[in-house]
This record gives C-alpha cells, structure tokens and sequence, in this order.
C-alpha cells in the first residue's frame, strides 16, 4: 500500500503560486495609438492637443520612433499618466508619474501587448501619496499643492522613505514640512526666504 501525504499549507501555496502565475501570464492589451487621426490633426510642430469632454487634456507627439501620449486629468490634477507606443501604434509603456518630481507606476509590454513588467514606485510607502494629500488639506489647508511654487518630493533618508513639502506660506517665505514615508510623522519642519526665479 502506498500513501501520498501532503502538507495543507504547502498545496495552498501551491495553488497560490499558480493562480498568480496565470494572472501575470494573462494580462494583456490592444490598447493602440491613433496614428490617422493624429496624423490628421497634429500641427505644424507635430503634435496634437485637446481636450476630453471630462476636461482631460491630452497633448500627442512623435519623435519619428514612437508616440507620446501625456494626459492630465482635471479630475486628479495631481498625476499625469504618459503613455508611449510603437511606430505601429501598439502601447509599449505607461508612466504614471507626479509631474513635478517622480514616478508612481511603470508598466512595459512586449509586440504582442503582454505586460511584461511593472514597477510600483510607490511600495515602500506605506504613507502613500493620497495619505499624504489629504492630511496636507485636513492638516494645512493654506498650501496650494497646484501652486508653481509648491512641490513633493520623496526619498531615502537614514535608510527610511521620506516626504518633503515645500509650498509659499504667502509671506515671501518657503516653507518645507518632511514627513516618515512609513508613518506619516511629522520629522522636521522649518522655513526659508522665498527667491522667484
């Protein structure tokens, strides 16, 4: 007599592993660039700019070896999402970025549409950028994050992630709030004279 014996745990991270497999082998698109209707409208300069009826503003160019594709969202004017695509159309990266400093989403596909990587810059913290935001509007609600003067920036500080805030106080000085990328603690606040460039 023969007996097979397997740990429960063990098939359930099979299955897990499986499952996850089949997804990432599965994602797939046929999204593609408007090449004629581009072609059509672009102007002089060779690009095109409109606007979607949801106030989306959409600015398409080429640089004779791909597409660009940058859409800034009325909606949620703090990201912008670039998409860039082949001389044949087909969509082969998107960036979803915050336009004044850094990146938040990559995605890669092959010929064919298969995603074959994608990067979430985001990770590491656990205090994202939406937490981020809406304790700026609960917490401060005199910074314009749309002013020219207001920026974010995030990094590694003493081996841990980082927000830094800078924004116009409105009396000629700049002032910088840096944030636990993890936690959301308030690690050092302070101000400095604001010179416009």
């Amino acid at each position: 007599m023969v007996v097979f014996h397997s740990c429960a745990g063990q098939v359930r991270d099979d299955i897990k592993n499986k499952i996850e497999n089949l997804k990432s082998d599965s994602i797939m698109t046929t999204e593609t660039f408007d090449i004629p209707g581009f072609n059509k409208h672009k102007n002089k300069s060779g690009s095109r700019n409109f606007k979607l009826d949801d106030g989306t503003m959409i600015y398409q160019s080429t640089d004779g070896d791909n597409f660009k594709e940058t859409r800034a969202s009325q909606v949620n004017d703090h990201f912008e999402i670039q998409k860039t695509y082949s001389k044949t159309g087909n969509l082969i990266q998107i960036i979803e970025y915050y336009p004044k400093d850094f990146m938040v989403l990559k995605k890669e596909y092959n010929k064919v549409g298969k995603l074959v990587k994608e990067t979430n810059f985001d990770e590491s913290y656990a205090f994202n950028f939406n937490m981020l935001v809406n304790m700026i509007k609960e917490d401060y609600p005199k910074i314009n994050l749309n002013h020219r003067a207001t920026t974010i920036t995030r990094g590694i500080s003493k081996k841990s992630p980082i927000w830094e805030v800078r924004s116009l106080n409105g009396q000629g000085r700049i002032e910088k709030i840096v944030l636990n990328g993890t936690t959301g603690e308030i690690l050092d606040k302070s101000e400095h004279i604001y010179i416009d460039n």
